[in-house]
């Protein structure tokens, strides 16, 4: 019987392509002179990357599937590792780990390596691998949604966003028309219209 239901469990993970070795999930951070914070998740259990963003009937709906089909590790002790310093701290009930520290040198602006690392009893030392930003100077700074921002999701009507989420992906779900030029233009911190007063003087 118990031979049977890991037989199932393993048809199961291999159906959805699920990982079930441990990994550590590193979110993009983010900093300045003040602190540095990145957060992250450990799984025992989670999703191989996609391979392939074609439209299919049943292609999409099992990606968001496999999203929620998930073991994390509680209660785990992690490691941060940056610039040769080491900082630790223990996983939450859900697997969610977070740190915040002060670097001890200026650094640039631009993006950063991080690791995180933990020791699991029988796969040994499991790391992930992260990236912190550092912004450059500016008085301006923008903190937008994606959905119905960026990206077509009809929010506010239920069958046409259960349609979205079950027929598109990552790479087919479309951007409001000109969005991109926008973000574009707010990226560039009003220089355009700098070089254009400029100009006209």
């Amino acid at each position: 019987m118990i031979n049977g239901i890991k037989k199932l469990r393993q048809w199961a993970y291999s159906l959805f392509r699920l990982n079930t070795m441990p990994v550590v999930k590193v979110y993009h951070g983010f900093g300045d002179d003040e602190a540095l914070k990145v957060h992250g998740h450990v799984f025992s259990v989670s999703p191989f990357g996609r391979k392939s963003f074609k439209n299919k009937v049943l292609r999409n709906p099992l990606a968001l599937i496999r999203l929620f089909m998930v073991k994390t590790k509680p209660r785990v002790e992690v490691t941060l590792h940056w610039m040769g310093q080491n900082y630790t701290t223990t996983t939450e009930d859900d697997g969610f780990f977070g740190f915040e520290w002060k670097a001890s040198q200026l650094l640039p602006t631009g993006w950063h390596d991080v690791a995180v690392s933990f020791v699991h009893r029988r796969w040994g030392q499991i790391t992930g691998h992260g990236k912190i930003f550092i912004p450059g100077d500016s008085s301006i700074a923008f903190i937008s949604d994606i959905d119905d921002t960026f990206l077509i999701s009809h929010s506010s009507n239920l069958r046409k966003r259960l349609y979205v989420l079950l027929t598109s992906n990552a790479r087919t779900r479309k951007p409001f028309e000109g969005v991109v030029r926008h973000y574009q233009l707010l990226a560039q911190g009003g220089e355009i219209d700098v070089d254009r007063r400029q100009r006209a003087q």
